[in-house]
């Protein structure tokens, strides 16, 4: 599996884009397997697909969501990436070696080093200590209600 880093764009495999300017219609009508991942009342507001990296012949899980109210031209809010051998662990602290594992991963998939932020939104590793898994997590811009918002997560997450 090829990733790629450029521009504030992720490009997986050379045909799968993420990107702030991306929006449901190309994404999720592309022809890829995404299944309906995370309902919010009646609205699909997450999808996910399960790719296979055949070098590692390892599962890496990909959930994408979408500015709400959901409709084709919403545009991607945030991702979740992360391989399944890497991904489950306990640490004790939100820097253990899942997330160091994790930011390894990436920085060797797309030789850029994480936490990575900029006015279009920020990446870095992430743990749940509830669930004991760990994530590459993108929140772009356009996640946030407002700019308040996104200024009070920009100081809380420095990059």
């Amino acid at each position: 599996m090829k990733i790629e880093f450029e521009s504030n764009n992720l490009i997986i495999d050379g045909n799968l884009l993420l990107s702030p300017f991306q929006n449901k219609n190309k994404l999720i009508l592309a022809n890829f397997p995404w299944e309906e991942w995370i309902k919010n009342d009646h609205e699909v507001v997450s999808y996910r697909i399960v790719l296979v990296d055949k070098k590692s012949k390892s599962k890496v899980f990909l959930v994408v969501t979408f500015v709400s109210p959901v409709n084709d031209e919403s545009l991607l809010s945030s991702w979740y990436l992360s391989p399944e051998n890497i991904m489950n662990g306990e640490q004790k602290k939100p820097e253990g070696k899942v997330t160091k594992s994790l930011r390894k991963w990436f920085f060797d998939k797309t030789k850029v080093e994480i936490p990575i932020g900029g006015d279009w939104g920020h990446i870095d590793a992430s743990y749940d200590h509830w669930n004991t898994v760990g994530v590459i997590a993108c929140n772009y811009r356009s996640s946030f209600k407002n700019e308040s918002e996104w200024k009070d997560y920009r100081k809380r997450n420095k990059f």
